[in-house]
């Protein structure tokens, strides 16, 4: 899953620039609907949690002004909950339930706002940023390492095997892989604190 990267988001700021918005949406479209579907919403009320929050993305790009090493992750985050938030409140009775022809909307549902949403956005975002990390990363490593480094940590392959296949010590490999892995946590790191 690529990342949302730095250069996208400064070209999101034109509205004029419709391949950078398709890119956006073809990227975070399917993620809201999955998610939207997983919490048991029809395909049209997931269409329009989904559809809400694009558009607050596109309200919120005409006056944002990206600079490398903001937390746009974090905003849409924002963005996506604060959208879900007010779905779930404005359709807190729905038509067909008890009484005067209306039912309230299950306790369930409503505490996802809160609890589950916020959980599932962590994790795509932790992902996001893994990425980003990554990204910054392998252009500062040497191509053997960042192979290295994806076939034991990403690929979950063992070491003993990739240096068998190299023509490598066990610890030369494992030296190679922690100097990425390091790299990476370190550009991590960097991504939250801003």
């Amino acid at each position: 899953m690529a990342s949302t990267s730095a250069s996208l988001i400064g070209r999101l700021g034109n509205l004029n620039d419709p391949a950078s918005w398709q890119e956006f949406e073809n990227r975070y479209r399917p993620r809201l609907m999955d998610w939207c579907r997983s919490k048991g919403l029809q395909d049209a009320d997931a269409e329009n949690v989904t559809q809400e929050v694009l558009l607050r993305v596109v309200r919120l790009m005409q006056r944002f002004v990206y600079r490398p090493g903001d937390n746009f992750s974090g905003l849409l985050r924002t963005i996506w909950r604060n959208a879900w938030i007010d779905w779930v409140r404005s359709n807190q009775r729905v038509p067909g339930g008890r009484g005067h022809g209306e039912e309230t909307l299950p306790p369930q549902l409503l505490a996802v706002a809160d609890d589950d949403l916020v959980r599932h956005l962590e994790r795509e975002i932790a992902r996001e940023e893994v990425h980003e990390a990554m990204a910054r990363t392998q252009p500062l490593v040497s191509e053997r390492d960042w192979q290295l480094f994806l076939d034991v940590d990403i690929h979950g392959r063992r070491s003993a095997d990739v240096a068998s296949e190299r023509g490598m010590t066990i610890a030369a490999v494992g030296m190679a892989v922690k100097r990425v892995r390091d790299q990476v946590k370190q550009a991590l790191a960097q991504l939250r604190e801003s």
